[in-house]
């Protein structure tokens, strides 16, 4: 046997999961396992894991089985086993891009080691056992799925991770969106608030206030999808990201038209407004995160995610290439590209 730490796990696993008969008997899945594992494992692996403790991400094991891998689960398995045919890898680590970095990514989070196991009979005696255990265990269906979402949902909400925003889902089709704001003076629209009094008012006020203003809601009103989140930023009057200042979560509610103006302008600002529904944030804002967001965000690769001059293209912020850049920026951000 051969003690293995960090690097050392990943290539041997790497080398198992491209090898004849490789099988996982992994408990936990998590960010990053659909994408890293599902590059270097054969098609014809198997894999079990545990979907009911809500440690397994869901959306990771439909990834790996849209590649045809063969998964099962088993609600009493805490091993992480990696299995090929003339070795194995018994470890601490999961299946995760905080638990083993593949594609060049640093192993994250957590110090994990194991053993390399090469001995003929005592690799035989580890795949006895897997496939006892995958006799014993039941396929992922949808069923399965929908419940280990359930889970996983209350464990992200009861037992946050060590560092949330690897657990970040990236490849979500709905990925939080990217914006910012301006300190300026502004005036709410008297047509309508004409009417309201006492807490209707007030209520009204307090949407448009915690607004956030588009300008051109055909084209922008596909990508706000009630329920979506927004990441929103300060912006200081030079154009420049706020330093001092956390970004803030804004989660998409309904769209109230022409409901203010800046002073100055004619025209009056549709705001999309908060959903009004006390949601989980995707992850929160630490200061480590606003340091590296900010960080990120004056490079000049996303220099477009901080252009104050958009207005002359036509005033519109969600178009098709900003939101598929935003989407890249989180890519780098997780994965700690910084250039």
């Amino acid at each position: 046997m051969t003690f293995l730490t960090g690097q050392g796990i990943v290539a041997q696993v790497e080398n198992i999961l491209q090898g004849n008969n490789p099988r996982c008997a992994v408990a936990f899945w998590g960010a990053g396992a659909g994408q890293l594992f599902g590059q270097h494992m054969r098609p014809d692996a198997r894999i079990i894991c545990n979907l009911s403790m809500g440690g397994t991400n869901p959306h990771e094991i439909g990834a790996l089985q849209a590649r045809g891998i063969q998964i099962r689960h088993n609600d009493r398995l805490h091993a992480k086993i990696y299995l090929g045919a003339g070795s194995a890898v018994v470890t601490s680590a999961n299946a995760s891009a905080n638990g083993l970095g593949l594609e060049g990514l640093e192993v994250a989070g957590w110090t994990e080691a194991g053993v390399l196991v090469s001995d003929t009979a005592m690799v035989q005696t580890i795949g006895e056992w897997f496939e006892a255990l995958w006799g014993q265990s039941s396929p992922v269906n949808d069923v399965a799925l929908e419940q280990a979402l359930a889970a996983w949902r209350l464990h992200q909400m009861v037992h946050p991770a060590a560092d949330e925003f690897a657990q970040f889902q990236i490849q979500d089709e709905l990925f939080p969106l990217i914006t910012w704001y301006q300190n300026a003076e502004w005036e709410f629209n008297p047509e309508l608030l004409a009417g309201l009094e006492g807490q209707a008012l007030q209520q009204v006020r307090e949407e448009i206030e915690n607004g956030l203003d588009i300008d051109n809601r055909e084209v922008e009103e596909p990508f706000l999808i009630q329920g979506r989140w927004m990441l929103v930023y300060r912006m200081t009057a030079a154009g420049n990201p706020h330093q001092a200042e956390y970004p803030t979560w804004h989660q998409i509610g309904p769209i109230i038209e022409q409901a203010f103006r800046f002073d100055g302008e004619d025209d009056f600002h549709d705001v999309v407004g908060q959903l009004a529904m006390d949601n989980p944030e995707p992850f929160p804002i630490t200061q480590q995160f606003r340091d590296q967001f900010l960080d990120l965000l004056i490079t000049e690769q996303f220099a477009d995610l901080r252009d104050s001059n958009y207005y002359d293209n036509q005033g519109i912020w969600f178009t098709e290439e900003r939101v598929a850049l935003m989407r890249r920026f989180w890519q780098t951000l997780q994965n700690g590209l910084q250039g």
